[in-house]
């Protein structure tokens, strides 16, 4: 128990390292004050290209996928709780005034180690949207919403779908702005801000 609660705690202080906002810091940038406003790796290809971009989506997949492997192997009965930690660590960073990015990325690391499957599914059908839509948010979203679905073609454990349900939802209360801007038809297009 002692050391579950710890690894949930280590969870969520590896999630609150946000390096959309260490990275353009560095270049002297204010992530915050930068296209969306997001910190997160796709405001980062809006503020310093694709590379950093990409840099930024990999350490943040590297931070779910290093708390939920180190919680597997110390005490793997709280890797769903870690995996919410750390998610809610990157949300809500304790070093950034709890004002983080979206989770996405992070999320994506931790369902590498609950099921690589049902991540690689997501990530394909979140970048195909991405393709068509050019619009983030939508792809981001719609990957979100189908998440529980694919992951109970694999598992049937009621426990483990409404874990992996949880931290969907976490990723579209996230998305809360964009949702009242896609209804308002107000949403950015990623396309046309990176062309």
């Amino acid at each position: 128990m002692i050391k579950g609660l710890i690894c949930i705690l280590i969870a969520y202080l590896i999630g609150s390292i946000n390096f959309s906002i260490l990275i353009t810091k560095v270049k002297g940038i204010d992530i915050k004050k930068v296209g969306s406003g997001n910190a997160g790796a796709t405001n980062t290809v809006r503020a310093l290209g694709k590379k950093y971009g990409v840099i930024v989506f990999l350490l943040d997949f590297l931070k779910g996928l290093i708390a939920c492997l180190g919680t597997k192997f110390f005490a793997e009965e709280f890797v769903a709780y870690s995996g919410i930690a750390v998610i809610l660590g990157h949300i809500f960073p304790l070093y950034h005034s709890f004002k983080g990015g979206k989770g996405v990325s992070t999320a994506y690391g931790v369902l590498a180690i609950v099921n690589v499957w049902v991540a690689l599914i997501a990530g394909a059908v979140h970048l195909l949207l991405i393709k068509i839509t050019g619009v983030v948010s939508v792809s981001t979203l719609s990957s979100f919403v189908i998440i529980p679905f694919v992951y109970s073609l694999f598992d049937n454990s009621i426990n483990n779908i409404i874990s992996v349900t949880f931290v969907s939802l976490i990723i579209v209360f996230s998305h809360r702005t964009n949702i009242i801007r896609l209804i308002k038809g107000e949403e950015n297009t990623f396309k046309k801000q990176v062309k």
